[in-house]
């Protein structure tokens, strides 16, 4: 069962002209998910216009407590011809971008004897006017934390030990 919901942030949603269903509804979802046993994915894009480093992990932290079995983590691509790729959007919202190699989309190849280094690039916003690229770092290093501790259920009795014992994840 998949929500992807790009961000639960109020604001974040409305400059993405996008409306989630409620934090409360995507528990509920969750849940219903556990109650018949099946795996629940989530999918959430950092540096959306309007996104902050509080916003982002507000978001994880839902989609935790609501026990997802996997959060793919994700950062905002600049994709030609969309209306974030546009020079007004980008201005507007002072977005600080970037080009990255796409993972695993690199190679040595021979062509007519002649060897290219070929990559395959994307860019991607790592700042705009309400995160800051520190915050930004910061995002992505709790993102790496979400990825690595909470996805696939790697510590799932320890995060149940946390929660029984009325710990939580904060």
């Amino acid at each position: 069962m998949a929500a992807s919901v790009q961000s639960l942030d109020p604001t974040v949603q409305a400059n993405m002209k996008r409306d989630n269903i409620s934090s409360d509804q995507i528990v509920d979802l969750a849940l219903l998910a556990d109650e018949i046993d099946t795996n629940t994915y989530s999918e959430i894009i950092l540096a959306l216009p309007g996104d902050t480093q509080k916003a982002h992990f507000k978001t994880l932290q839902t989609l935790v407590d609501a026990d997802f079995n996997t959060i793919s983590m994700y950062q905002l691509m600049i994709l030609p011809g969309t209306e974030f790729g546009s020079d007004k959007v980008k201005a507007d919202y002072d977005m600080t971008l970037k080009y990255r190699v796409i993972p695993r989309c690199f190679g040595i190849y021979d062509l007519l004897g002649e060897s290219l280094v070929v990559a395959e690039i994307e860019e991607i916003c790592v700042a705009n006017k309400t995160l800051p690229y520190d915050d930004y770092l910061a995002c992505r290093r709790m993102n790496l934390i979400v990825n690595l501790f909470f996805n696939d259920r790697v510590f799932g009795e320890v995060i149940h030990l946390l929660r029984w014992n009325g710990l939580g994840l904060a």
